[in-house]
């Protein structure tokens, strides 16, 4: 009966139960069969996480959601993840010379953590700021490094040349 729908929109392999849900978004955007959990009352599910979206077929995605608890879970894991990424985007780097590890460290636990899918793109995002500023104040450090050498390259050459010394050794370190 559900097939007979004018623009109904199944996508092919999927199995629906019987009998299935239809759903329609808006007058004239979309109708689809819906395979999901549902609820009589949205507020039997307290809370509503995304925490996939995937594509299923060409112009066709698919999002999966956690209700109660499991949803409640993820926003204190999200929560506690943001806490460690603001920490991290805090410390002068400077200072903080294994800033890039701690980075990675926090992309790992990101990409294991069970949380929002937006809360992840945008944590990802910050992440990869710190470990961008983490990358060029070790470039900078180097190229720093390298500097004060050749410097003190220079000094010691001029001082054995002033003093008409024939030989030189170096140890650069």
């Amino acid at each position: 009966k559900a097939q007979a729908l004018d623009g109904v929109r199944a996508v092919f392999g999927e199995v629906y139960p019987d009998p299935v849900r239809v759903v329609s978004v808006g007058s004239a955007t979309s109708v689809e069969f819906c395979g999901g959990t549902h609820v009589a009352n949205t507020a039997e599910a307290e809370e509503f996480i995304i925490v996939e979206e995937t594509a299923v077929a060409k112009g066709i995605r698919r999002i999966s959601a956690v209700t109660r608890e499991v949803a409640k879970e993820a926003i204190a894991e999200g929560a506690r993840l943001e806490t460690q990424i603001e920490e991290a985007e805090s410390l002068d780097i400077a200072e903080t010379t294994d800033l890039d590890k701690q980075a990675g460290a926090l992309r790992k636990s990101l990409d294991e953590a069970f949380v929002s899918a937006t809360l992840k793109a945008e944590l990802r995002a910050r992440i990869e700021v710190i470990q961008k500023k983490a990358v060029d104040a070790k470039k900078a450090a180097l190229a720093g490094r390298v500097d004060r050498v050749l410097e003190e390259m220079k000094t010691t050459i001029q001082e054995a040349a002033d003093a008409n010394k024939k030989v030189l050794v170096l140890n650069v370190d």
